[in-house]
């Protein structure tokens, strides 16, 4: 019988990623790094000897969760970035040096320095991104 068919919690864990507690879907683990560096206030809730995950649900209030039941919401995070569904062109695309939508728009180079620096590997995403990616994947398409 498949985790999935029972009721147990069990299935709210599987290969490395965890179930949401406020909108039930599997999200990805991420750096415990990632976490510490944009809390606001790390030194209440943060423990380094947990699983974190990070919910990329722009409408949930949850950015980060953990495996022992912490959770962390939008106002406890230092950068807004759950992008919504009325998203503005001021929203960030890249963290590690804060370019803004309308930084691209106004000068597509942008996205030329950001490739160029991430070769030189001085980009820090997985610090600075909430996400803890790569930021290019969020540049406009087409670009």
């Amino acid at each position: 019988m498949s985790c999935c068919s029972t009721s147990d919690d069990s299935c709210s864990k599987r290969a490395g990623k965890l179930t949401c507690p406020e909108n039930n879907k599997l999200y990805k683990s991420v750096s415990p790094l990632t976490v510490l560096h944009n809390l606001l206030a790390p030194w209440k809730n943060f423990s380094a000897e947990v699983t974190y995950y990070f919910c990329e649900d722009p409408d949930c209030e949850v950015i980060y969760f953990s495996d022992s039941g912490s959770i962390f919401k939008k106002q406890d995070i230092r950068s807004l970035f759950k992008n919504t569904k009325a998203d503005t062109n001021d929203d960030l695309i890249c963290y590690c040096f804060g370019v803004s939508k309308n930084d691209y728009l106004d000068n597509p180079e942008t996205r030329e320095f950001v490739v160029e620096q991430t070769k030189l590997k001085n980009c820090a995403c997985e610090l600075r991104n909430p996400s803890g990616k790569c930021c290019l994947k969020d540049f406009p398409k087409g670009s």
